[in-house]
């Protein structure tokens, strides 16, 4: 990936952040880390992404109308620290999508789980799709990679640096058409957001208990179940802004008193 230069580096990371930071200062909806209509882009970006031109060196807020980007599941930074340094990793994105979006965890691998090559220009022509039926063939593999592999095949279509692209010439077309482990059946990126903000009940969870731990230092018990389900409820009637899932965390008995009554 020769496009993966510092100055690409630095704006993936910075655009992740802006976009984060917006989100809180403006008390924006937590959905949209799942799908947005914006992205902060610069030129350089926006050449990258294969959008128009933006006209500025900074990155800035800038309404999108391709669904392909918005959210963290079209971001350069997420797609390029979930593949590897010759190619993409849907393992590595599927688990991405499980653990920290969805907060589930799967099974280690077993120690005869073998591994993918490092590059996908292989002689046989396989692709990393047919590759991974293969490996999923074998009983002790299918189960686990069931969990996260579709949500990694989803995203195949951008490569290792988050670029779109549409396969090499002679190669097998990438194949983006997935069943998700809830039984949907998705085809890319846009179709995986679509799929998530429909059913947004797991990721709101997850977030929520990833800033529940942060903020008590220990993950939610079962005492904490309850008020943490009614706190969610009760943000739903603010479409889920930052501060309303703020709110329903330093509302908890956890929170605010030293013993749980």
């Amino acid at each position: 990936f020769r496009a993966f230069k510092p100055a690409l580096r630095r704006d993936l990371r910075l655009e992740a952040e802006a976009f984060f930071t917006d989100l809180v200062a403006e008390d924006r909806s937590v959905l949209e880390i799942l799908d947005s209509n914006h992205a902060f882009l610069n030129d350089r970006l926006a050449a990258h992404y294969g959008l128009p031109p933006v006209g500025h060196g900074d990155l800035r807020r800038t309404p999108l109308t391709d669904r392909r980007r918005g959210g963290v599941l079209g971001m350069g930074a997420i797609l390029t620290v979930t593949s590897t340094p010759l190619r993409t990793s849907p393992v590595q994105r599927g688990q991405w999508v499980l653990e920290r979006l969805l907060g589930r965890t799967a099974p280690p691998p077993p120690p005869d789980a073998g591994s993918l090559p490092e590059d996908d220009r292989q002689k046989d022509g396989l692709g990393l799709r047919e590759r991974l039926e293969a490996h999923r063939a074998q009983a002790a593999c299918a189960g686990c990679h069931a969990l996260f592999d579709p949500y990694g095949l989803a995203l195949e279509s951008f490569d290792g640096i988050g670029r779109w692209r549409v396969g090499r010439p002679g190669e097998p077309p990438i194949r983006t058409g997935v069943t998700l482990p809830s039984g949907a059946e998705v085809d890319g990126p846009v179709g995986l957001k679509i799929a998530l903000r429909q059913d947004p009940l797991p990721f709101l969870v997850a977030l929520q208990h990833a800033l529940f731990t942060y903020a008590i230092g220990r993950p939610p018990g079962l005492a904490d179940d309850e008020p943490l389900r009614v706190a969610l409820v009760e943000a739903a009637d603010e479409e889920y802004r930052f501060s309303a899932i703020i709110r329903g965390i330093v509302g908890t008995p956890a929170f605010t008193s030293r013993r749980n009554p």
